[in-house]
């Protein structure tokens, strides 16, 4: 008995120093932040930027640009699976059996239940891998995903936002009422719009977000599902309230990840509602956006959460825009969500029990150790 105790506390011991240096040594988003994932590059002189509104019309648009490509498909794609995935594949491989360059790059984590037959989409000239694919007992998925949703048509048309081509992005989550959809926004533009900036880094689309905050005179309006703010982040917010910014987030108040939103009600109630940001809570579904619009002149919208997975570790994928006419188009999608939203405020946070408001005050206090 003694020999199969001690036997198994090594066995145990092994097992959490393993998962110890798989956590906090392995980074393959250090190298993988500075990968080129697009080497078609985006050359052209047109300026045309779109902002689709809705993961259906995302869809629609993408299937009339993947069916016109003549050169080249790059899709890279944090969660790839279900009908619409489906659907998209078959288009993907007959562009390939055409003559189309097609790539697909895939997140080992958010697609590992997608069961695609590997061997026949390559033998139609698929190009398709996984990027760190998930494997027993080592991996590294459990701190770093590729969170992009980057779609890239003939080198000329690019796709990005916050659309996961899944079932779950097109209203059909088993907890969400069947009425209920899922809300999603992403960017359509010409590759050289002057306009338009494309960032990729997590450092970088931190500090973009920060400096945006910092800058900002009059407004800021910002859409997340996830919220658990890096303390860079969360001081700027505080010093564009100081400085009386009028800033205001939108959430759904169904979320895939309550423990995001339990964090969220805890900053706050604790922190941001004193200091006067407001946030509503959508009730017309899930809100998966990222997005930030700010003084009505610059929209920065993608893949990033308002998270420290991804803002320190993640690939992701932001565009920056600086147009009127777009940003303006968003704040007023923003103000149609709000109409049909309620605010969190101190009658919200009182109909609470005492152990909902104790938690969602102590996962923010900690909401840094948040592993979804």
């Amino acid at each position: 008995m003694k020999r199969f105790l001690t036997f198994f506390l090594v066995c145990v011991g092994i097992a959490l120093l393993a998962l110890i240096l798989n956590f906090f040594l392995f980074n393959p988003a250090k190298d993988g932040l500075t990968h080129d994932h697009n080497p078609y590059r985006l050359q052209s002189d047109s300026s045309q930027v779109y902002l689709l509104t809705s993961s259906q019309e995302y869809q629609d648009s993408l299937v009339k640009h993947m069916e016109q490509a003549r050169k080249s498909i790059y899709l890279e794609m944090y969660s790839f699976s279900g009908d619409k995935a489906r659907e998209d594949m078959e288009l993907m491989r007959r562009k390939a059996r055409e003559g189309v360059k097609v790539e697909v790059l895939l997140d080992g984590w958010g697609s590992k239940d997608a069961d695609w037959d590997l061997d026949a989409l390559r033998a139609d000239g698929v190009k398709i891998s996984y990027w760190d694919q998930v494997k027993i007992p080592v991996s590294t998925h459990v701190r770093h995903r590729n969170h992009r949703k980057v779609v890239i048509i003939d080198g000329e048309w690019s796709f990005i936002g916050s659309t996961n081509i899944a079932d779950y992005s097109f209203g059909k989550f088993e907890e969400l009422p069947d009425s209920l959809p899922c809300y999603d926004m992403n960017v359509l533009f010409r590759a050289g719009a002057p306009q338009v900036t494309v960032v990729e880094k997590a450092e970088d689309i931190l500090n973009t977000m920060t400096t945006l905050i910092n800058e900002a005179r009059d407004s800021i309006r910002i859409i997340q599902p996830y919220i658990a703010l890096p303390d860079t982040l969360q001081d700027a917010i505080l010093n564009a309230l100081q400085r009386g910014v009028d800033i205001q987030f939108l959430m759904g108040e169904w979320n895939d990840i309550p423990i995001y939103q339990q964090s969220a009600f805890g900053l706050f109630h604790k922190v941001l509602w004193p200091a006067g940001a407001r946030l509503w809570l959508y009730l017309g579904g899930f809100h998966h956006t990222k997005a930030i619009s700010v003084d009505g002149k610059v929209l920065y919208l993608g893949s990033a959460n308002f998270t420290h997975r991804a803002l320190t570790r993640n690939l992701e994928e932001n565009v920056l825009i600086q147009d009127y006419h777009l940003t303006a188009e968003f704040d007023a999608c923003f103000a149609s969500f709000v109409k049909e939203s309620i605010p969190f405020d101190q009658d919200y946070w009182d109909q609470l029990s005492k152990w909902e408001q104790l938690r969602d005050v102590t996962t923010n206090r900690f909401n840094r150790l948040i592993i979804e």
